[in-house]
């Protein structure tokens, strides 16, 4: 062991890891005495490397357009979704309008039956009934206008995920490219 360490102009002492060291042969380039020292299977290991790196890359590409693309599926459900809930709400609203129109027909038959209502009194109901239903399906416009702003922005969300997802993959490609040139060179 201690021949290792002699100095001399032939060899010089390299340090691989604390505690670890080996001798080179000064003629030798560290490209040389990287394929005697780890024989003829050290290229071949570094060029299956770097593909391995590549290729991984391209694969978390791959995986980040179809997690996009599967995020824009659920965003455009989602909106389809809402989309449905938009028309039950109008038709919701325009059920109650037409409740609203028939208890206001009662109201005013019994108002009739019982005691006489002046004519101003009739139409302050009139206007009261009218008024109440009026309101009924603005309310149910109001809310199918929201449903309906939701599943556009649903659907722009999705474009959103899947654009990103296939900037991710085209980025993926360029880190692959990087890696096969930096590990070749």
């Amino acid at each position: 062991m201690n021949d290792l360490f002699e100095t001399n102009d032939l060899f010089e002492i390299i340090e691989l890891k604390p505690g670890w060291f080996i001798r080179k042969p000064r003629w030798m380039s560290d490209f040389e005495f990287s394929r005697t020292r780890f024989g003829p299977l050290a290229i071949p290991l570094i060029i299956a490397g770097t593909g391995l790196a590549a290729a991984g890359q391209i694969q978390q590409g791959r995986v980040a357009a179809a997690e996009g693309e599967s995020a824009q599926n659920i965003a455009n459900y989602n909106a389809a979704v809402m989309e449905q809930q938009a028309k039950a709400k109008i038709f919701k609203g325009r059920f109650e309008q037409v409740k609203q129109v028939k208890r206001g027909e009662e109201i005013k038959s019994s108002a009739r039956v019982g005691k006489p209502l002046s004519l101003l009194s009739e139409a302050e109901l009139a206007a009261k009934l009218e008024l109440e239903m009026l309101l009924i399906g603005y309310e149910s416009e109001i809310s199918a206008q929201r449903a309906e702003s939701q599943a556009t922005l649903d659907r722009l969300q999705g474009k959103l995920y899947k654009q990103r997802g296939k900037n991710l993959q085209t980025a993926s490609y360029f880190k692959a490219g990087s890696s096969l040139l930096t590990g070749f060179g």
